[in-house]
């Protein structure tokens, strides 16, 4: 086998190359806004001791084993949990991880395919985008690299051929290597499982005793944090009836390979005429085929395994699991370059980097996209709104999973910022909302969420007492809202239809049965319930008739008055057609109507997401399902175009 020698220009090459990527992960690293899990992750070092970090920030409310975790609390600790401070260290592994990359598709291909696969490699949105979050996935990229390396150097000798001797120093460090990725991800973990097999499955006799050895080294590395292991993998994944992620799409292989190339049709295409080159021009090069079957292998095993695992399980895919094995793909579409001219391997290299980087910045704006829901910025509103009408005339709100989650960028901004409601994605939420907004008495409420359930009847309840908008921007999966009182400040909402009725002129079906001008909200009657009346008027129009679209939202309201506190009953918003209901919602009213004897608003929101059939008919009545003595008043339906 030909010796690899290393010229000044494949020096330089790989200089750039590794310039080029720290330049892409340091720019812009600390002023783009913490994520949700970083902010998680954050907040779950708050204990005051580290076995409590372990147990509750990591065991209970984790789902990654403790070694990030540990690594945030001794930066944290030592260095504070600024963005710049607990960014930093991901950031040197992301570009790191670079540079290990190389060293491993230079010893498995040849080194014209290895700088041409680094060149791609350092510029993907993947890596760059992961290399920047404070999270497991730098720190497992970059160790999982090295346990390759130190893998191959434990099976194979400089020339490529199978060592008959155990080389300790490799098989030490790729135990080392191994079992930090065992603590840095579990996936990372895995990917380590896998390569270590299939290095035994290959590897002479010898050598199989020491990767044994290895593995059971490995394992008796990770007994302290098995407790931890043991009780998530009880839980089993992310999905599920408690858990937030779905299963994978059948198509997930192919949306996996369209996001490693960035999504980009451009860069998809110029891969693939760079490989159909590749296979013309290379077609009668002898090759070593094992390192293209690893690759292969390397790549397709671990998705396979998450795949149906989240299919026959419990939902655990994620693109961002991929991370620590797509490298591998790209060892294998590079393993067919061709022998180049330094010339040509110079211009190719460059057009690579060149092409890749001017798809993450300038097509993809990796710098400008956001990627997760932003909470720095929904601070900046917040304290900009504070500056422009004072603190004192604003009641600020927000819907977060945490509160921490909220608080974190005003301190960093050395500004006050008093909440007086951190959640409001449950209808009891919902009811402390309109508690919030109906006593206040500021002139401006301010509202943001983020990365939580954001539901449409938050700004049907905000509006009713502060009906201007003032400030509307949208973020990813995020947004900030700035209402007021004053007609001058702000908008009032459009409505494509609107109805309101106080039961006072028997527009409804059976309504004169049940009118009474005992109580009433407005004007003079409203209807009343009996334990024998489940069900009573209902309010119904046609999706035609209402012009009701694709894309709009209903608001529901009505006013509730019972003696029994709790009381079960619903709000209903109901769609029908040919007989079936395609959409049935109901607001529980016990979660507003908190007082006996008194008149509480129930609010309920629906936004259509699907065209429906112009015969389809709307229905909107009260639900008394705990047949108890119950009025109502003032139904109102509102659609938003």
């Amino acid at each position: 086998m030909q010796v690899k020698s290393f010229t000044s220009a494949h020096r330089i090459l790989l200089l750039v190359i590794i310039i080029t990527a720290a330049f892409l992960r340091f720019y812009n690293y600390s002023d783009w806004s913490l994520s949700n899990d970083e902010l998680s992750a954050l907040n779950r070092l708050r204990y005051s001791t580290f076995s409590d970090v372990i147990r509750e920030g990591v065991m209970l409310n984790d789902m990654h084993p403790p070694g990030v975790q540990t690594l945030l609390y001794i930066i944290t600790k030592c260095c504070g949990n600024d963005v710049a401070i607990v960014r930093l260290p991901f950031v040197l592994m992301g570009i790191l991880s670079v540079l290990a990359f190389f060293k491993i598709a230079d010893k498995w291909i040849s080194r014209q395919g290895a700088l041409g696969a680094t060149s791609m490699f350092s510029a993907l949105v993947f890596p760059v985008l992961y290399s920047q979050l404070a999270r497991p996935y730098s720190p497992g990229l970059l160790f999982s690299l090295l346990a390759v390396y130190f893998l191959t150097a434990t099976i194979f000798n400089d020339k490529n051929e199978k060592n008959d001797k155990i080389k300790y120093g490799p098989l030490l460090s790729f135990v080392i290597c191994g079992t930090i990725c065992m603590y840095t991800h579990y996936f990372a973990f895995l990917f380590v499982g896998i390569a270590g097999l299939i290095a035994f499955i290959i590897a002479r006799p010898r050598i199989k005793t020491g990767l044994i050895g290895a593995g059971l080294l490995m394992l008796l590395l990770f007994l302290p944090a098995f407790p931890v292991f043991q009780y998530q993998m009880g839980i089993g994944g992310l999905g599920g009836d408690k858990g937030w992620l779905g299963p994978p799409n059948n198509d997930a292989f192919i949306e996996l390979l369209f996001y490693i190339f960035n999504e980009s049709y451009i860069l998809i295409t110029f891969t693939v005429l760079l490989f159909i080159t590749f296979l013309i021009l290379n077609k009668h090069k002898k090759t070593n085929k094992k390192y293209r079957l690893i690759s292969i292998l390397f790549f397709v095993i671990p998705f396979l395994i998450a795949f149906f695992y989240s299919i026959w399980k419990n939902p655990i895919y994620q693109n961002s699991i991929m991370i620590f094995s797509f490298p591998y793909l790209l060892i294998y579409i590079f393993s067919f370059t061709p022998d180049f001219s330094n010339k040509k391997l110079i211009a190719l290299c460059f057009a690579i980097l060149l092409i890749t980087t001017i798809s993450t910045t300038a097509e993809k704006g990796i710098y400008r996209t956001q990627y997760f829901g932003v909470f720095k910025e929904l601070a900046e509103n917040a304290v900009q709104s504070s500056k422009e009408y004072g603190t004192n005339n604003i009641t600020f709100t927000t819907n977060v999973i945490l509160p921490f989650y909220a608080n974190y960028y005003p301190e960093k901004f050395k500004q006050t910022i008093s909440y007086q409601l951190y959640s409001c994605n449950t209808f009891e939420g919902l009811a402390k909302l309109n508690e919030v907004a109906s006593s206040s008495d500021k002139e401006f409420l301010s509202y943001s969420w983020s990365n939580t359930a954001n539901p449409e009847e938050t700004e049907q309840i905000i509006t009713k007492y502060f009906p201007y908008k003032v400030k509307v921007i949208d973020y990813f999966n995020s947004g900030y809202r700035l209402y007021s009182k004053d007609p001058s400040k702000g908008f009032e909402n459009k409505y494509s239809y609107k109805f309101e009725y106080g039961f006072d002129s028997l527009k409804f079906e059976n309504e004169s049965v049940m009118l009474t001008h005992d109580i009433f909200h407005s004007d003079s009657s409203a209807i009343l319930y009996n334990p024998e009346n489940e069900f009573g008027p209902a309010y119904k129009i046609s999706i035609k008739e209402a012009g009701l679209k694709k894309g709009n939202v209903i608001w529901l309201q009505a006013w509730i008055n019972t003696d029994d506190i709790p009381s079960d009953g619903n709000l209903v918003l109901q769609i029908d057609a040919d007989g079936k209901t395609l959409n049935w919602q109901g607001a529980p009213i016990k979660n507003y109507a908190l007082l006996a004897g008194k008149w509480h608003p129930v609010y309920l929101a629906h936004r259509v997401t699907e065209s429906l059939p112009e015969k389809a008919i709307i229905s909107a009545y009260l639900w008394n399902s705990g047949k108890k003595k119950i009025y109502i008043d003032d139904l109102s339906l509102y659609i938003l175009p």
